[in-house]
C-alpha cells in the first residue's frame, strides 16, 4: 500500500525513472512510522519497491502467515480493517476491485473503465510479463491497460499462457446513471466471461475473421476432460471420465479398470489431447503424473464437487432434460456420474453450459465399432503429431491440407482417432469418396470452393448461443448458412448432377432442409447497421418491439424541436441560416467567429484561432434529454438483439446438425482430394477375412518428401501368412515398412483411398505397438521396462483380429536376454494368439524360431577395396524373402562421422565376436546331437 508520500512524490516527477526514485526516497526516510507501526512501515518501503507487494491481497497473504484467521469472510473485513488503519483509504472504485478479487480468485481480472480495460496488482505483473504492457502505479494499486479494441488480443495470449481470465465489464450507461439516485456512486461491474484453453469461444477472444486455435497448430477440438477415482486398490484403480468439447458439443464418457503404469488413461488422453484436465485434490500420484504431462492446462476442484450422492442427483437432473435417447443413470458406473457432476459444475461457473445437451453423450471406447488404437500406438505411427511434436509430417496432416481449416478437419481428426469396424458404413463413405472424385459438376467445385472460404461455423454457433456475438458476427453466420443452402440446393437441382451414393445424397437433402428458416431472420437484419455493429438500428423491422418504436419517436420528436431553435440561433448571430456542428464526439454546437458576440446565457464548449463553439440556453436541455432518450434506446434495443438472438437459438440443434453435415461433407471431399494422387486406389474392404494384402504400397507421408520412393508388397493372411520377422541392416527401411502398412489399414478403415496399385483390407479390432527405444524416467520406467510393459500390454489384449508391430523387442537388455525374449514373444503371437504380425529383429536366433516366416530389406555390398576399409552398403528398401546374417551397424557409424580408426577396430573386433559366436553355436549343435545320440554311428556324425 503506498504512502500518501508516494503520491505526491509521482506526481511531481511523472518520468519512465520514477519508481526507481521513488525507491530511494523511501530508503532515506525515518525508521518510525506515521502509525507508529514497523509492520506497517516495511509494507509500505516494499510497495515501493515491489509490485507484489504493494496490493491488498498481497498484504492479506503477509497477514495469514501471522497466524491471523484464513476463512474468506475474516480475511475481507482483515482487509477493509487494514485500509482504514494501515495507510491511505481506498477509494471507491479500488474498493470495489478488490471485492471483486475476492468474488473471483484464481483467474486473471480483465476490468473495464471507460474506453478500456485495466489490470491491477498480481494481474498487472502477469500483463506485464506476458503482454509486455506497461506496468505503472496509480494511487494504490499498480496497473496496466490497453484499449477496448484489444481485448480479443490480449485475452487470447493470457489464455494461450495458460491462464484463466475473467473480464469484467460496466453494467450501467453513463447517461441514465447521470440521472439515477446512484449517480455519485461507482459503476456497478459484474463478471460478464470467463476464458480458458477449453472455454475460449466468443467475439472478445476468438474474433469470426481471426478465428484461431488457442491449443494447437492442428485444427483438433479443445475438449475439457474431467477425471475421478474411485477408492480402492491404487494399482488397479476405477477411474471414469467425461470429455466435452464447448465449441462442437462433442461430449464422451468412459469408464475402465486401469493398471498401475496408467496405460488406458493415457491411451484416451492421447485420442482427445484435451486442452484442459479437472482433477479432484486427491487424485492418485500416477494418474496425476500421466495428466500433468499431457500439456493440457490443469484445474484442481475441491473434492466436494465429486461428492457421489450431490453429483447423483445433478447428473439425474442433467438427463431427464434430453430431447433424445442417452444414456440412463443406471448406466454411468459412480465415477462417470462424480466426473459428469464435477465437469457440468464448471462449466456453469464458466457460463459454457448450455452447449453441453444429454443426448450428445456417448460412450468413447465401444470396442464393437471401432478399431481400439493406444496411446503407444497413437504417438509411435505419429498419427496427429510427428517425431517432431508437430502437426507437420503426421498423418492428419496429410488429410488435414485437403479439409476447411476447422470444422471440417475436425471430422477428420475423429475418424482417424476411432477407424471403423462397420464395413458397410465404410464403404458407404468409400462410394461418397469415388463420386466425388470423378464428379466434374461445376455445382460441387464451387461447393468446395464456398467450403474453404467460409468462417468456422461451428465456434460461431456455439458463441451465438452462449450471448457471446456481435451484431456483424451474426450477420456473416447467417449469410455464410444462407450461402451454403443455396448452393446446395442448387446441386440438388442441377441437370448434369446425379447423386448416386446415398451418403452425399442424405447429407445434402438433410442440411438444406435444416436451413430452411435461416433467410427469414438475415431478411430482418439491416446489413449496414449490422456490418458497422449499430445494434440500435440492426432490425428491418421492429414491430414486435413496442418500447423501441416508442422511443425512436420520442428521439424525432425532441430532434425536430432541436431542428425548430435554428432559426431563432440564425438570428441571434446574425445569419440568414444556422447549422449544427459536432467536434470531438460533442454535438449541437453553434459555431461563430472568436469576437462574434452572442447571448451571456451560451456556454462555451470549445474554441480554435478562429471559431468558438457554443451550447445555447435552449438546446442544452433538449439535448441532454435527447441523450438520455438514446441511452434507453440502446438499452431497450440491447433487449430487443438478445430476443432476436433467443429466437434463433430456438433453431439451434438444427443448425448445428446441418453444419456437421457440411463438415462432413467438407471431410469426405478432402479425402476425394488425396485420392486424386498418384499412385492411390480403392482398397477392397471384407468382413470375413482376416487380411492384409497390399500390393507395391507406400509409406503416405514419406512419399510425399521422397520423390523416389520403393513401394513394397505385403501379405499377412490368418492362418496361413500371419507373421513377417523383418532383418536387415540399420537405416535400411524396416521400421519405416511397418509403420507403413499399419499406416494404409488406417487409412482403409476410415473410408479413404490408400496409396498402393491394390490392397485388401479384412476388418480388425486392434493395432497395437512396440516400436523404438525411449524411457520415461518421470515415470520411474527404464528402456527394457518400457519394452516390457508394451510387450505385456500386446500378449494380453492382442486377439486374431489385431495386427501386432514389434520393432526390435529386447535391445534393452543383454544380447542373450534379449534374444530369449524376442524369441519367446514371437512364438507366443505366431502359435497361441496367431494375430497378424510384423516383427523387426537383428537377433539371428529369433529369425530361426519361424524360419519359414523371415523376410529381409535388400540391400547391395560393395567390395572391400582395402583391408583396412569397411564394407561399403547400397540400400534397396525392398522387402525379400530370407534373412539377413548381419545389422552392418558399423557402416552406419561410419555414415554418422566416427573416427575411421574407430570404425576399422570396431570392424576387427565385430567380426571376431561373431566368429566366436559361431564356434559357440556349433559346439552347443554338436553338444545336443552327443546328448541325443543313441548309437555309435549317430556319435561320429555329430563330429562330421
Amino acid at each position: 500500500m503506498f504512502n500518501p508520500l508516494f503520491v505526491k512524490y509521482r506526481r511531481k516527477n511523472p518520468s519512465a525513472q520514477r519508481i526507481k526514485k521513488i525507491t530511494s526516497y523511501f530508503e532515506q526516510q525515518p525508521t518510525t512510522s506515521q502509525h507508529g507501526n514497523e509492520e506497517s512501515k516495511r509494507l509500505k518501503v516494499d510497495s515501493a519497491t515491489s509490485s507484489t507487494k504493494e496490493t491488498l491481497s498481497k498484504f492479506a497473504r503477509k497477514r495469514r502467515s501471522d497466524n491471523e484467521p484464513t476463512n474468506s469472510a475474516k480475511t475481507k473485513k482483515q482487509l477493509e480493517v487494514a485500509a482504514e488503519t494501515q495507510g491511505p483509504k481506498l477509494t471507491p472504485f479500488e474498493q470495489q476491485i478488490l471485492q471483486l478479487r475476492h468474488k473471483h480468485p484464481g483467474m486473471v481480472l480483465i476490468i473495464q473503465s471507460g474506453y478500456k480495460y485495466y489490470l491491477y496488482g498480481e494481474d498487472a505483473e502477469v500483463a506485464s510479463r506476458v503482454l509486455r504492457l506497461e506496468m505503472y502505479p496509480n494511487h494504490n494499486f499498480m496497473r496496466s491497460s490497453f484499449p477496448v479494441e484489444r481485448l480479443h488480443v490480449h485475452a487470447r495470449k493470457l489464455v494461450e499462457a495458460g491462464y484463466k481470465v475473467g473480464v469484467i465489464q460496466q453494467q450501467e450507461v453513463a447517461e441514465l446513471k447521470a440521472i439515477s439516485d446512484n449517480k455519485n456512486k461507482v459503476f456497478d461491474r459484474e463478471l460478464t466471461a470467463i476464458y480458458t484453453k477449453g472455454t475460449a469461444i466468443g467475439e472478445e477472444i476468438d474474433p469470426l475473421n481471426q478465428s484461431v486455435n488457442i491449443c494447437s497448430e492442428e485444427a483438433s477440438a479443445n475438449f475439457i476432460l474431467c477425471v475421478a477415482e474411485v477408492e480402492g486398490n491404487p494399482s488397479k484403480p476405477n477411474i471414469g471420465l467425461v470429455a466435452f468439447d464447448v465449441a462442437s458439443g462433442e461430449a464422451y464418457f468412459d469408464h475402465f479398470v486401469d493398471n498401475p503404469t496408467r496405460e488406458e488413461l493415457e491411451k484416451r488422453v492421447e485420442h482427445l489431447t484435451p486442452a484442459e484436465v479437472l482433477i479432484p485434490e486427491k487424485l492418485s500420484s500416477s494418474s496425476a503424473i500421466v495428466l500433468k504431462h499431457s500439456k493440457a492446462r490443469l484445474e484442481v476442484l475441491p473434492e466436494e464437487k465429486f461428492n457421489f450422492s450431490a453429483a447423483l442427483i445433478e447428473t439425474a437432473a442433467f438427463l431427464s432434460k434430453a430431447t433424445g435417447p442417452t444414456e440412463s443413470i443406471t448406466n454411468l458406473p459412480a465415477p462417470v456420474v462424480c466426473s459428469l457432476s464435477a465437469l457440468l459444475s464448471y462449466l456453469k461457473s464458466c457460463n459454457v453450459d448450455k452447449t453441453l445437451r444429454p443426448e450428445n453423450l456417448q460412450h468413447f471406447s465401444k470396442n464393437e465399432l471401432y478399431v481400439q488404437l493406444d496411446g503407444a500406438t497413437i504417438r509411435n505411427l505419429e498419427i496427429f503429431k510427428s517425431s517432431s511434436e508437430t502437426h507437420h509430417g503426421s498423418l492428419f496432416w496429410l488429410f488435414d491440407q485437403y479439409a476447411h481449416p476447422r470444422f471440417g478437419s475436425r471430422v477428420l481428426r475423429e475418424w482417424l482417432s476411432r477407424p471403423l469396424r462397420d464395413i458397410e458404413t465404410l464403404r458407404r463413405r468409400q462410394d461418397a469418396v469415388a463420386e466425388l472424385l470423378h464428379c466434374s459438376s461445376k455445382s460441387v467445385v464451387e461447393l468446395h470452393s464456398i467450403l474453404q472460404k467460409i468462417p468456422d461455423l461451428e465456434h460461431g454457433l456455439t458463441a451465438i448461443l452462449l450471448g457471446r456475438s456481435t451484431p456483424s458476427s451474426v450477420y456473416i453466420i447467417l449469410q455464410n448458412l444462407r450461402a451454403l443452402k443455396l448452393r446446395l440446393e442448387a446441386i440438388i437441382g442441377a441437370s448434369d448432377v446425379v447423386i448416386s451414393s446415398p451418403l452425399l445424397r442424405d447429407l445434402i437433402t438433410e442440411s438444406a432442409s435444416l436451413l430452411s428458416n435461416v433467410l427469414q431472420f438475415l431478411n430482418n437484419m439491416n446489413e449496414d447497421a449490422a456490418r458497422k455493429g449499430d445494434v440500435t438500428n440492426f432490425l428491418n423491422d421492429y414491430s414486435n418491439f413496442p418500447a423501441v418504436l416508442n422511443l425512436q419517436t420520442q428521439i424525432r420528436s425532441v430532434e425536430n424541436q432541436l431542428d425548430k431553435l435554428l432559426p431563432d440561433i440564425a438570428k441571434k448571430i446574425g445569419l440568414r441560416t444556422a447549422k449544427y456542428t459536432s467536434v470531438h464526439g460533442v454535438d449541437y454546437l453553434t459555431e461563430v467567429k472568436v469576437k462574434q458576440c452572442v447571448p451571456d446565457n451560451w456556454i462555451k464548449v470549445n474554441e480554435t484561432k478562429h471559431v468558438s463553439r457554443y451550447h445555447t440556453s435552449e438546446v442544452l436541455p433538449l439535448r441532454t434529454e435527447l441523450n438520455i432518450l438514446k441511452a434507453q434506446l440502446k438499452q431497450e434495443c440491447q433487449n430487443s438483439w438478445r430476443d432476436f438472438i433467443d429466437c434463433f437459438n430456438v433453431f439451434y440443434a438444427d443448425h448445428k446438425k446441418a453444419v456437421k453435415n457440411i463438415a462432413i461433407l467438407d471431410a469426405l471431399i478432402a479425402l476425394s482430394q488425396l485420392a486424386r494422387s498418384d499412385g492411390y486406389c480403392r482398397p477392397e474392404l471384407v468382413d470375413d477375412d482376416i487380411v492384409i494384402n497390399i500390393q507395391r504400397g507406400k509409406h503416405p507421408i514419406v512419399s510425399k518428401f521422397v520423390n523416389d520412393f520403393v513401394p513394397n508388397n505385403t501379405y499377412l493372411e490368418c492362418p496361413e501368412n500371419l507373421c513377417m520377422v523383418l532383418s536387415g541392416p540399420n537405416m535400411g527401411g524396416k521400421s519405416c515398412y511397418v509403420r507403413q502398412v499399419a499406416l494404409i489399414a488406417i487409412m482403409a478403415l476410415i473410408g479413404s483411398y490408400v496409396p498402393a496399385e491394390y490392397a485388401t483390407i479384412g476388418t480388425l479390432d486392434a493395432i497395437y505397438t512396440r516400436i523404438g527405444a525411449q524411457d520415461e524416467i518421470f515415470k520411474a520406467r527404464s528402456t527394457l521396462m518400457m519394452e516390457m510393459e508394451e510387450s505385456s500390454r500386446i500378449l494380453h489384449k492382442a486377439t486374431r483380429r489385431s495386427l501386432v508391430l514389434m520393432d526390435e523387442l529386447g535391445r534393452g537388455t543383454s544380447s542373450h536376454d534379449g534374444a530369449a525374449i524376442a524369441a519367446a514373444t514371437l512364438s507366443h503371437l505366431i502359435n497361441k494368439v496367431q494375430c497378424l504380425t510384423l516383427f523387426i529383429t537383428h537377433f539371428p536366433s529369433v529369425m530361426d524360431v519361424v524360419p519359414h516366416y523371415n523376410f529381409s530389406m535388400g540391400f547391395h555390398i560393395s567390395k572391400f577395396e582395402s583391408e583396412s576399409e569397411s564394407e561399403l552398403l547400397t540400400f534397396l528398401y525392398v522387402v525379400q524373402t530370407g534373412k539377413a546374417s548381419h545389422s552392418y551397424g558399423v557402416n552406419v557409424s561410419r555414415l554418422a562421422g566416427i573416427p575411421k580408426e574407430i570404425t576399422d577396430k570396431a570392424l576387427i573386433k565385430a567380426e571376431q565376436l561373431q566368429a566366436n559366436d559361431e564356434i559357440e553355436r556349433s559346439a552347443r549343435h554338436t553338444f545336443l546331437n552327443l546328448w541325443k545320440a543313441c548309437s555309435v554311428n549317430e556319435i561320429k556324425s555329430s563330429f562330421a
